[in-house]
């Protein structure tokens, strides 16, 4: 996988720091909908059970007989999923079309998102207090699991974070969020980071990219590099090592020329 080093900075007039478009109507990424279920279904449980004076010890019972008239049975949990790790050409394009058409704030958040492997929430939530530029590194607070955990990112990005700050701060002296939402003072929203990754996969020629790919893929680069299990659960926040096994898989393009060697050799 080649580096990706920007080539220049992005020039931005004074006149007009397009630190990204009117978010008035942001798209939801799938995981907000199941999300928006689970808390009214847990709210109506919550009132019910707090009408009947349920106990602790009698919830289960009565979740075990419910499963019984609806005649419920546990499901075979989905097979597991291989990362859909991007190609090495289709990150080309990406990154030349995030270089002519991201603002400052929305390149920076795509090349943070891939070259530190973070979860889109983590991205979002970066403040300014969170980076370190003496030893480029940043700290993600409360990722999953509630946990805080630090995270490299490559030195070459210093002087590129350096100068998004110092225009940001300009614009908006008081924020502490680095990737600030263009209408309020809040950090950019899920679903906006969500959307913006979506279309710039669409203007690329690369369909149905989301941000998860680019953590699938940096993990699943530095696990071809060497990096030990210990590296790998500090970078990506993983709590069990088992759960790295899934970015240790053979891909196709990792055998195709010793296959095609050995379909050569038929005498078919």
């Amino acid at each position: 996988m080649p580096k990706h080093t920007p080539t220049s900075q992005p020039q931005i007039s004074d006149d007009a720091l397009t630190w990204g478009e009117e978010e008035s109507s942001p798209v939801e990424a799938p995981s907000q909908n199941r999300t928006s279920k689970r808390k009214v279904i847990v709210r109506e449980l919550v009132s019910w059970i707090r009408r009947h004076s349920i106990q602790y010890h009698q919830i289960s019972d009565y979740f075990r007989e419910a499963r019984k008239i609806l005649n419920m049975t546990p499901t075979r949990k989905p097979g597991r999923r291989l990362p859909k790790v991007i190609k090495d050409a289709d990150i080309e394009r990406i990154m030349q079309e995030a270089q002519k058409s991201l603002t400052p704030r929305d390149l920076l958040l795509l090349r943070l998102i891939f070259f530190c492997a973070l979860r889109v929430d983590e991205a979002c939530k970066i403040t300014l207090s969170d980076i370190d530029y003496n030893n480029a590194e940043i700290t993600i607070r409360q990722g999953k699991g509630n946990k805080d955990r630090v995270v490299p990112f490559p030195r070459h990005m210093i002087s590129e974070i350096r100068t998004y700050v110092a225009l940001l701060t300009e614009r908006h002296p008081r924020t502490d969020y680095l990737f600030r939402s263009s209408q309020y003072d809040k950090p950019i929203t899920r679903g906006r980071a969500w959307q913006i990754i979506s279309e710039l996969g669409d203007r690329a020629g690369v369909p149905k990219l989301h941000p998860h790919r680019f953590r699938h893929s940096m993990l699943t680069w530095l696990t071809r590099q060497g990096l030990s299990d210990e590296r790998l659960m500090r970078i990506s926040g993983h709590a069990k090592k088992e759960t790295l096994r899934i970015y240790q898989e053979i891909q196709v393009s990792d055998i195709e020329e010793d296959y095609n060697a050995a379909v050569k050799s038929l005498k078919i």
